[in-house]
């Protein structure tokens, strides 16, 4: 006389009914965290902490949308920067304060000019990104600093006048 087998437990093991439990199972959970983390999210942004790091973070995206599309970066990228954007310091400032208790800190330049590439790119050096961008803009509204970053390591950093003589080399050492 043959054992009789409880209906389910009859087919040959690797017949794919674990493999969609296990996907379930992990689906769920999924959708769980995901739900969890947007309670917590909206919870904390309710606080005033909390939107300050919102509005900061909108400033900040808002800041980087205008600095790729300044005037200028699209001729360092002509230059050889796989990315470039130009900074008006006085965003940068007014994200920062979004932060600080005290007075404001005064920036020494009006722009942040930055160019970044590969490991393997042959970038421009700062002088060279400074005379392209003030071939691109004229005369500068005020002084401003030249970052050149490689695979994100810095490469220079100068400060310049409005008219693009160099004030002093910021390099860390």
């Amino acid at each position: 006389m043959r054992p009789t087998v409880p209906q389910g437990l009859d087919k040959k093991p690797g017949s794919g009914r674990g493999c969609l439990i296990t996907v379930a199972v992990v689906g769920g959970v999924a959708v769980f965290g995901c739900l969890a983390f947007s309670v917590v999210g909206w919870r904390l942004s309710q606080t005033p902490e909390g939107q300050k790091v919102v509005s900061a973070m909108g400033k900040g995206v808002t800041m980087m949308g205008k600095g790729f599309t300044a005037k200028g970066a699209s001729e360092l990228r002509a230059a050889g920067c796989q990315q470039a954007f130009v900074l008006d310091t006085s965003e940068v400032l007014e994200v920062l304060d979004t932060f600080r208790d005290g007075g404001r800190r005064a920036a020494t330049a009006h722009r942040v000019v930055t160019c970044q590439g590969g490991v393997f790119t042959a970038l421009p050096d700062c002088d060279q990104v400074a005379s392209v961008y003030l071939g691109a803009v004229g005369d500068s509204p005020g002084g401003f600093v030249v970052v050149v970053q490689r695979q994100g390591q810095q490469v220079c950093t100068r400060e310049y006048s409005a008219g693009g003589a160099l004030l002093r080399d910021l390099k860390a050492r």
